[in-house]
């Protein structure tokens, strides 16, 4: 009996342990490289800085000279031609796809660019996946499904 007493007073204090810290172990266990940028940009652009940082994570490991196979840059995987637009668009400083490899730019950029299709699509789920697959991509892939439901109600009603 008094192993028992013994194991749940420390499994107590363990847990205790754990929830007072549960803020440092979270900064451990998940990186928060170039906080000051993400919590700047996600705060502008009203996007919780926390999916910023699975964008980055997911998208280059949070490594600034990242270049995916398809041309992708930085942290954030922009596409020089979509940098340019959002650049453009909102007045911010673009010179070329050297840019890209600046953190603070590319986030700049990237959280912008993720608030614009986010506006458009109206969700996370929707906009995360135009951000990696491309606007046109789920653009298709939405008229598609909308076409599939006129499909089968025109079905049900003639059927």
């Amino acid at each position: 009996m008094r192993k028992i007493i013994l194991i749940l007073i420390i499994i107590i204090i363990s847990l205790t342990l754990i929830l007072l810290n549960i803020d440092n172990i979270l900064k451990i266990t998940y990186r928060q490289d170039y906080s000051e940028y993400v919590e700047k940009y996600a705060k502008e652009n009203n996007i919780d800085p926390l999916l910023i940082y699975a964008i980055i994570k997911a998208e280059s490991n949070f490594d600034d000279e990242a270049l995916s196979n398809k041309g992708a840059m930085g942290l954030m995987q922009l596409m020089d031609e979509t940098a340019k637009e959002v650049a453009t668009n909102e007045m911010m400083d673009y010179e070329s796809e050297e840019t890209l490899y600046d953190p603070e730019k590319n986030i700049q950029i990237g959280v912008k660019y993720y608030a614009d299709l986010k506006e458009i699509f109206g969700n996370d789920m929707v906009a995360l996946a135009a951000y990696n697959a491309g606007m046109g991509t789920v653009s298709r892939l939405d008229r598609t499904r909308n076409y599939k439901r006129r499909w089968q109600r025109y079905r049900e009603y003639t059927i």
